[in-house]
């Protein structure tokens, strides 16, 4: 009994020896940092045709929408159109348009019809668009006329 209780002593001494002498392993770390961009992007969508119904001139409060979606903070919604031309020449009058609730604006020149103040969200958002042409009488010809209206949304 007492070489086991020395055997056991022995074994249990060489133990603690070990564990201490022997260095523990301890797991290091480390940390990576991971950024990206989100790029601004911006997305029109426009009727392909509007007709006028019945004769010029003609002013229509609500005509189609416009849909833009945009993942950008602030950003305005442009338009620009010709003269309306047709075989019999061009009227005297530029078209006019509005955004939303802005006021009319000759469009003949770039024009700035809405300005958004945050994203629009998946679905985008629907801008209401208002047209009216004038006519010069006794000035422009009878006929079919037209113009194509570019819509343009820009990212500020």
């Amino acid at each position: 009994m007492k070489r086991t209780v020395i055997l056991l002593s022995l074994i249990f001494a060489l133990a603690i020896a070990l564990s201490v002498s022997v260095p523990t392993l301890a797991a290091e770390s480390g940390t990576t940092g991971v950024s990206g961009t989100v790029a601004g992007k911006i997305d029109v969508t426009a009727p392909p045709t509007y007709t006028f119904s019945g004769d010029l001139p003609q002013d229509v409060e609500n005509a189609f929408d416009v849909n833009v979606k945009t993942n950008a903070r602030d950003w305005h919604l442009t338009a620009q159109a010709d003269k309306m031309s047709g075989t019999e020449g061009t009227l005297t009058n530029g078209l006019f348009a509005s955004g939303g609730t802005g006021s009319l604006q000759d469009i003949t020149i770039i024009k700035t019809l809405y300005t958004g103040t945050d994203k629009t969200g998946g679905s985008g958002l629907d801008i209401p668009i208002g047209l009216s042409q004038a006519i010069s009488d006794g000035v422009d010809y009878a006929g079919a006329y037209s113009t194509t209206i570019t819509f343009t949304g820009v990212i500020d």
